[in-house]
């Protein structure tokens, strides 16, 4: 059973996607300069395999992180955004070490992933932040209830 908080995470999820696809899109007609070039004056082909892989790769991702952090439960949110940035922040480690010589469409990729990580940082942080405001929030109810 799916409310609508979960439906409209899922939609901002595949909105998200979308904008990292065009980014990758984007990227893919960016001149590679790590590539040595067979000839001069004649480009290397688009990299549809490369962006294509990253788009399913992101989609993955985006994927994991909704379902592991699920933003519409805020029952000890803190620990899932705790767990999926620890997760998400290995991930990225990875594509840090091979960032050398990457064509675009892999950096925008760590780009992405970078973005990401800062995001769940900021999110863990507020949620933290604000967690002891709900506690006493819904302390005072209980006692308002109670008198």
């Amino acid at each position: 059973m799916t409310t609508s908080l979960s439906r409209s995470s899922w939609i901002a999820a595949i909105r998200i996607w979308a904008i990292v696809a065009a980014i990758y899109i984007h990227a893919g007609f960016q001149p590679d300069h790590g590539r040595p070039r067979l000839f001069d004056g004649i480009e290397p082909p688009y990299p549809v395999r490369a962006v294509s892989v990253l788009c399913v790769v992101s989609a993955i991702e985006i994927a994991m992180v909704c379902a592991m952090v699920r933003p519409w439960r805020s029952h000890r949110r803190w620990r899932r955004l705790l767990l999926t940035t620890v997760l998400m922040l290995a991930w990225s480690v990875y594509w840090v070490l091979i960032a050398m010589h990457q064509p675009p469409a892999q950096g925008a990729h760590l780009l992405w992933l970078l973005a990401l990580d800062a995001c769940l940082l900021i999110a863990m942080f507020a949620d933290v932040a604000v967690c002891p405001f709900k506690r006493l929030y819904r302390w005072r109810a209980a006692r308002r209830t109670a008198v």
